[in-house]
């Protein structure tokens, strides 16, 4: 069964952070999934697309599954998948 195209994916987060060497800001944004497969779903349309993954797909300690990757502006995006994440009617993370 291939989710590709119906993974859904919700931006609830962004920040500022700083390249290591240059001091540069860089950004971040967190993806929220709706199941645990689609952060590999979502992680290999990436690879496929050429972008550099930071922090393959894994289990985290409070139960939740992530990866990291970067974007063409140097963005670090999280694909993460919680199993208590709830969602509203509209599919958006409930907070």
């Amino acid at each position: 069964n291939d989710r590709a195209g119906t993974a859904r994916i919700n931006a609830c987060g962004d920040s500022r952070l700083r390249d290591r060497r240059s001091r540069k800001p860089i950004g971040f944004r967190l993806w929220v999934v709706h199941h645990k497969e689609d952060v590999d779903t979502v992680i290999e349309l990436v690879r496929k697309a050429g972008r550099k993954i930071v922090k393959e797909p894994r289990e985290v300690f409070r139960g939740g599954y992530h990866a990291y990757f970067s974007d063409l502006d140097r963005y670090y995006r999280e694909v993460s998948w919680g199993p208590n994440f709830q969602f509203d009617e509209n599919g958006l993370l409930k907070f």
